[in-house]
């Protein structure tokens, strides 16, 4: 795997943790499992161009919105990013390789809350859950700096 797919896999990985985040889901997983799983993005990638180019999409809307000082546009390219990953598989490869990493309680815990959060987005049409990464995205520094280095 390149350098760049290895940045891609670390944006994709923390974009998924930070929506997770907001949608009040802590996913305890520890850096090892969090390696393994920026790994299996990473090689997801290499495989998958049409995935390559949503994260490419992503990274140039997103800089675009920041340069325009505009949470709104940033929320949109996250949720976009977000629809492209669950339309690729991507994100189901994250989901298995976090659920795989952790124990059954935590499991159990886990897909509960994925569940009622993915009932709650759906039924607003995602409006609640772009509100909230609205409010969240401008205190996201680190997963901007990832974004910013491209």
């Amino acid at each position: 795997m390149d350098s760049l797919t290895w940045k891609y896999a670390r944006i994709i990985v923390n974009v998924v943790f930070f929506v997770s985040d907001v949608m009040g889901i802590k996913i305890p997983v520890s850096s090892k499992v969090k390696s393994r799983i920026i790994q299996e993005a990473g090689k997801f990638l290499w495989m998958n161009p049409v995935a390559r180019v949503a994260i490419k999409t992503f990274i140039v809307a997103f800089k675009n919105a920041w340069r325009k000082d505009n949470p709104c546009e940033m929320a949109l390219s996250i949720l976009k990013l977000i629809m492209d990953l669950q339309a690729t598989g991507l994100l189901w490869t994250i989901f298995e390789s976090v659920f795989f990493g952790m124990g059954k309680w935590d499991r159990l815990i886990t897909f509960v809350q994925v569940s009622l959060n993915v009932t709650a987005t759906l039924s607003t049409g995602g409006w609640a859950l772009g509100v909230k990464i609205v409010g969240a995205v401008l205190s996201a520094k680190s997963l901007i700096d990832l974004i910013r280095e491209l």
